[in-house]
């Protein structure tokens, strides 16, 4: 199956809020079964692994942004020099030489940028994905500190946090081609996720590092096409030209 890397990186954002949606049902469920401090606290574990992705991608995307700062900053002050000196050669071999540096350092310039323009939109929305689980887990852990709250009013307002993550999710799924959902939704109903990042060769789904041969594999598709997780079966997305993976 084909499908652009944009679209397949979407999918982190529809699995994050069915993972939302997830933890929200069994809160509620907490609620009707009166066994919701138990089921409350599993919940909290669910999350964890989420917070603890987003935590480390954040980190790495803001790693690697302050890196690309400096490498622009770095060709900025080579460019400063070079025109420096073409304005006060007489030589023109000397000219020709800075004039092609400086044509070189100007695209070198140019790709950083449209690198870190990308991070920086990932970033965006990694912050947000992290926000909004972290919302969660607070909201969870008050309902833990208040279990003996009225459960009618709280089923009330875990309904409506329902209604609003199925809109977001509705909302993304939209922009995205059919096959490509019902796929993300066969693997997550088979195997209990349907889509995770690949990071530094880790699998997101199964927490494993791949083999060698399946990173090379990997590395050797079109970005374009849609590969599922040798160990965790779920759709593998691939992070774009920052290298993280």
């Amino acid at each position: 199956m084909k499908a652009s890397p944009d679209d397949q990186q979407a999918l982190l954002t529809v699995q994050s809020i069915d993972n939302l949606i997830t933890a929200n049902r069994r809160s509620a469920d907490a609620v009707r079964t009166q066994e919701r401090s138990a089921l409350l606290r599993q919940s909290l574990a669910d999350l964890s692994p989420q917070l603890i992705h987003l935590s480390g991608l954040r980190d790495d995307l803001t790693s690697d942004l302050a890196k690309l700062d400096s490498d622009v900053k770095v060709v900025q002050s080579r460019l400063t020099r070079d025109a420096e000196q073409l304005s006060q050669t007489s030589s023109a071999k000397d000219a020709q030489g800075l004039e092609h540096e400086i044509q070189t350092l100007t695209a070198r310039k140019e790709n950083l940028e449209s690198t870190e323009l990308s991070l920086l939109e990932r970033l965006e929305e990694c912050e947000r994905q992290l926000g909004e689980c972290e919302e969660t887990r607070a909201r969870i852990a008050t309902d833990l500190e208040n279990v003996a709250a009225d459960s009618i009013e709280q089923l009330s307002l875990i309904d409506a946090e329902h209604e609003k993550l199925l809109f977001e999710k509705q909302t993304v799924v939209r922009s995205l081609p059919s096959e490509l959902v019902d796929l993300y939704e066969r693997q997550r109903e088979r195997y209990g996720i349907g889509a995770a990042a690949l990071s530094r060769g880790v699998s997101g789904g199964s927490g494993m590092a791949l083999s060698a041969a399946a990173i090379e594999v990997i590395r050797s598709s079109p970005l374009d096409e849609v590969i599922l997780c040798p160990t965790s079966n779920c759709i593998l997305i691939r992070n774009d030209e920052s290298g993280l993976w």
